[in-house]
């Protein structure tokens, strides 16, 4: 018997132990005849039963070390404080081979692992079963009535109004009839109330239990129904709006219009040649800095003349490439800030004079 204290557990005898059939002398064989038949069939049914009564003692015994070998690791486990592997191997020794003592040990776990329901549960079970005499009772007595002044109750009324076949779940376990509005003893923290009532929506509670206190919750199904509740639609109907109903879909923006589409071009187009204006303009800067370290007082060597030659033209390339695209993006800004607010035309012409050609541009805003 394993039992529960400040010392270490002790077993006592082990169940269904007892004396045992040995060997014995063979049985004087007797004669032939229908006595004798009947006498080998008695005989065979007996050495039947022996062996199966010995299989059935031999599996009892192995539950049972088995389950001392448990409960002494669920001992040492507490001594560390490890709870997590304590109780678990309290509640399987109670399973294999159940006793008192197994079970006061599983009850003092759960109590220190803040399973209070469970504990208090299990300390009730010791009062019904231990005799008075018995000081486990005692000691179970007393934490079963410390647990029931300080743990939480919680009452669950369903409204009166819920249709038929409404159901009850606090934390899993279903509350008929009975037990709704009824004051349960539960353990400290969140506890979660499900509310099902036929063709409506799952509704669900949260309610948060603090130690002593007792408090009641009001329950009712949800008003809304389930998709299968809901009437079909009538043959040829459409789920979506009506025609005459505005779209839900953003408008598309309007297309570019010519004069957008060319400013944009050119605003494009005005960039690329001021990028190339200016890193042709740092190529001229760097050439001619190379140039000065050839040439000496107006006087250069071969190196100082190419790279002076090569910076000029560099020079030329950056003024109007630059001068360029700043003149085609400004043209391109006045082209997408008229066509914001009126028509405008514009045309390219070329132009020869008798210093050059070029290209003459005109704006009619």
């Amino acid at each position: 018997m394993r039992a529960a204290g400040a010392g270490v557990a002790e077993r006592g005898p082990r169940r269904g132990e007892g004396a045992r059939l040995g060997p014995g002398r063979r049985a004087a064989r007797p004669g032939g005849g229908p006595g004798g038949r009947a006498f080998r069939r008695a005989l065979a049914a007996l050495a039947c039963a022996s062996a199966l009564s010995g299989a059935a003692e031999a599996r009892a015994e192995g539950a049972a070390d088995r389950a001392e070998a448990l409960f002494r690791e669920g001992r040492e486990a507490m001594k560390r404080g490890d709870l997590g592997e304590a109780c678990p191997k309290f509640a399987l020794s109670q399973e294999l081979d159940p006793s008192p003592g197994t079970l006061l040990n599983l009850a003092l776990c759960e109590q220190r692992k803040g399973e209070g329901t469970r504990a208090w549960l299990h300390f009730r079970e010791l009062v019904d079963t231990l005799s008075p005499g018995d000081e486990r009772a005692a000691i179970a007595r007393a934490r079963a009535e410390d647990l029931s002044q300080r743990l939480p109750r919680l009452a669950v009324q369903l409204s009166p109004g819920a249709p038929p076949g409404t159901r009850v779940w606090l934390d899993g376990v279903e509350l008929d009839g009975a037990k709704l509005g009824v004051a349960f003893l539960v353990d400290v923290g969140s506890h979660s109330v499900v509310v099902q009532a036929p063709g409506r929506v799952e509704r669900r509670y949260h309610v948060q239990a603090e130690p002593g206190q007792s408090s009641t919750l009001a329950v009712a199904p949800s008003p809304v129904p389930t998709a299968a509740s809901l009437e079909p639609l009538p043959s040829g109907a459409l789920a979506g709006p009506p025609n005459d109903a505005p779209s839900r879909r953003p408008p598309k923006p309007p297309p570019l219009s010519f004069e957008q589409r060319a400013g944009y071009t050119l605003l494009a187009l005005g960039g690329v040649a001021i990028a190339v204006g200016a890193l042709s303009g740092f190529v001229a800067i760097e050439q001619t800095r190379e140039s000065e370290r050839h040439c000496r007082n107006e006087v250069c060597d071969v190196v100082g003349r190419r790279t002076r030659d090569t910076a000029r033209t560099f020079t030329l390339i950056s003024a109007l490439t630059a001068g360029s695209g700043l003149v085609v993006g400004t043209v391109g800004g006045v082209v997408l800030w008229q066509s914001s607010s009126k028509p405008m035309s514009a045309a390219v012409s070329p132009i020869v004079t008798q210093r050059g050609a070029g290209l003459a541009w005109r704006l009619h805003f």
